[in-house]
């Protein structure tokens, strides 16, 4: 709870004036929780999918909708105005593009051959360090895959790059 107001919908709801949800359930707030919910009340998800917001239901019940902003939409209900933030998707990531696929292929790139190289190195056990060749791999194939190709590094540039890989860069 860190500090933060937990408790049913209707002791917590009625008061709120921002709701995150990050129950991993599906429809957190539904129908029955939007006549709870105060007039300019901001409504965001971070749990573990898109359906702890019932948008579709949020949308139904609304008389009009408008987006003030990109990442923002207001629906008005009777005389008051629910704001959604990033359609109800999971907010830290979704709400300004914080991963977008272009950053999470990379991710799985490097966690899919990570994993392939501990099982085929045969590496004692232990923690270990993703190898720079493999990881410098990885980049170069997105980067190619947008056309770019880097330029190799300059003598002058070396003395840096030793120090970020001797650990005192990170």
């Amino acid at each position: 709870m860190d500090g933060h107001a937990v408790g049913s919908a209707q002791d917590v709801l009625p008061a709120a004036t921002m709701v995150v949800t990050a129950t991993g359930g599906v429809r957190a707030i539904g129908a029955g929780d939007f006549p709870l919910l105060r007039h300019d009340v901001v409504l965001a998800n971070a749990g573990h999918h898109d359906l702890e917001i019932d948008v579709e239901a949020l949308a139904g019940a609304a008389a009009a909708h408008q987006q003030p902003r990109p990442g923002v939409v207001t629906y008005r209900l009777g005389d008051r105005d629910l704001h959604l933030l990033a359609g109800g998707a999971l907010v830290n990531i979704a709400g300004g593009m914080g991963h977008p696929v272009e950053i999470m292929d990379l991710s799985f790139a490097v966690q899919g051959l990570g994993a392939h190289h501990l099982v085929t190195a045969g590496l004692a056990a232990g923690v270990h360090v993703i190898p720079a060749e493999l990881d410098d791999a990885i980049a170069a194939a997105k980067l190619s895959s947008l056309g770019i190709q880097l330029g190799t590094i300059r003598a002058d540039q070396r003395d840096d790059i030793d120090w970020i890989d001797e650990g005192q860069g990170r």
